[in-house]
């Protein structure tokens, strides 16, 4: 791992990671696979190698990651495949179960983007069908159900489903699936399916890897060996003894924990990186925001950061960046840019990437920036709340509400609730700037002294290292400088332990 928070600007964890070019249809050809994806489509983007032997190939035994492998594969969640998908919205028209913060257009509208932000991956078709509620074991109504199956059976170019709903129960997959005769992906799968795409490090690849085992530990209710994924016959028994059920439920238990394992070895280096930081005495800002809202373009425009290269796509960073930003007071602040959130997702997802949100949790700053042309702007602003809420944010802690991409919106419409910028553009970062310094001298106790020190002395050294000097003028005696230095307590107190005797002008 290679760390320069100054000189780079920028924390980055690298790992050099194996490729092939290895295809894909000889896995999707095997009878066992076609019988159930007979429509599915394959794909040379991205080898499964790359993904199965991204983190824990040199410790886990060769059977158990053939047996992974097999249960990845009878999910449909390996990277490089291809579908043509139909979208399905079920939404609830009335009673408490009711999504008032948004619509079922604009819900399609997000679940689109999802599928688009896929490679090879290409939607044909959308349907929105409303339900009494979503509890239902087939989802929908009796009718409803029957007319989606001979519409979807019916077509031989659809190779996949999504129900755009938070997370399916195991019995709610098995039966579409066996209806529909196609794979069947909830929010939390296709999320799942970007992030394999999209992470870079090693640790963003655990941390997708350590997300994943839930999400099939809910899909082996009704699954077993032979089964084609249709949840048939789940008492079959393998070896020892176990059901299928329970060897594979054994299976995740193995590979969580050593998941797990592996990313406590990061949490360490991580530990040991925070403590640098908070010695050093370095201010943090956080920018945390819904996917897409601009997060990367915003710290790309503070610091200048030319290697910087934003994305108009969900969730183009994955992993956790610290970028080295100057305050017009001259102070070094670290911006941490963060995963992007989203709204209907189980805990559980951003779960795994908690280690990495909590450097961002513990920035003595969160600046919230949303979309501010975005039409589902209110349901994105309460699910980015709603997870900060369940990472237990201290309520002490300053969160700044900004309002991006003003330039994308008629000026009538602006709101004035909050401060509005464009960070592509640089209109209003000025304000943002100053109301950044204005608050971080406030929360993090920097004072500003006046001292006089003598030129070129130890203590000019000293102070340049250990502090922050804003400006400096000439004395009439040559041999004496004036600096205005920003300075913490901690700091203030080495300064007096080190040099009791220096002149300080504004006690």
């Amino acid at each position: 791992m290679t760390v320069n928070l100054i000189r780079c600007g920028s924390v980055i964890i690298r790992m050099t990671t194996c490729s092939s070019n290895q295809n894909l249809s000889a896995l999707l050809k095997s009878p066992r696979h076609a019988s159930l994806c007979v429509r599915s489509l394959t794909g040379d983007r991205k080898s499964e190698d790359d993904y199965f032997k991204l983190e824990l190939c040199s410790e886990e035994n060769n059977q158990d990651n053939h047996d992974y492998k097999d249960l990845v594969h009878r999910m449909h969640l390996f990277p490089g495949i291809r579908n043509q998908v139909v979208i399905v919205q079920p939404f609830v028209k009335w009673g408490p179960k009711k999504n008032e913060l948004t619509t079922p257009d604009l819900m399609l509208e997000e679940a689109k983007a999802l599928i688009d932000s896929l490679p090879n991956w290409k939607c044909i078709d959308t349907l929105k069908v409303p339900v009494e509620s979503l509890e239902k074991k087939n989802v929908f109504g009796s009718g409803q159900f029957e007319s989606l199956q001979k519409k979807i059976v019916k077509n031989p170019n659809i190779s996949a489903v999504f129900v755009n709903v938070n997370l399916l129960r195991g019995i709610q997959r098995k039966e579409l699936t066996t209806a529909f005769r196609v794979p069947i992906y909830d929010r939390y799968s296709i999320v799942l399916q970007i992030f394999k795409e999209r992470a870079k490090t090693r640790e963003a690849k655990l941390q997708v890897a350590f997300a994943e085992i839930p999400y099939l530990r809910s899909c082996l209710v009704g699954l077993q060996k032979g089964s084609k994924g249709d949840g048939r016959g789940s008492a079959t028994i393998v070896g020892d003894g176990e059901s299928y059920y329970d060897s594979k439920l054994h299976l995740l238990e193995r590979r969580e924990l050593k998941i797990k394992k592996e990313l406590e070895k990061m949490h360490k280096k991580r530990a040991l990186l925070k403590y640098e930081r908070k010695k050093r005495e370095f201010p943090v800002v956080a920018i945390v925001g819904y996917t897409n809202s601009g997060k990367t373009t915003l710290i790309k425009s503070l610091t200048g950061d030319s290697n910087m290269q934003p994305q108009d796509g969900l969730f183009a960073t994955l992993d956790v960046t610290v970028h080295a930003f100057k305050l017009p007071c001259n102070l070094t602040v670290l911006l941490v840019d963060t995963v992007g959130f989203i709204s209907n997702i189980p805990l559980n997802l951003i779960a795994a990437f908690k280690a990495t949100l909590n450097d961002a949790m513990d920035a003595d700053m969160i600046i919230h920036l949303q979309d501010a042309s975005h039409p589902d702007k209110e349901n994105q602003i309460a699910a980015v709340n709603d997870t900060l809420k369940q990472l237990n944010i201290d309520s002490a802690k300053p969160i700044f509400q900004v309002e991006n991409k003003i330039d994308k919106i008629r000026p009538e419409n602006v709101s004035a609730s909050c401060l509005q910028i464009s960070a592509q553009y640089g209109t209003g970062l000025e304000e943002m700037i100053e109301l950044i310094q204005t608050k971080l001298l406030e929360v993090t106790n920097h004072k500003l002294l006046r001292l006089m020190v003598p030129s070129g002395s130890s203590e000019y050294s000293w102070l340049h290292k250990e502090a922050t000097v804003v400006d400096y003028s000439h004395t009439e005696n040559p041999q004496y400088l004036i600096l205005d230095v920003l300075i913490t307590p901690t700091v203030f107190g080495k300064l007096r332990s080190n040099y009791p005797d220096i002149r300080i002008l504004n006690k």
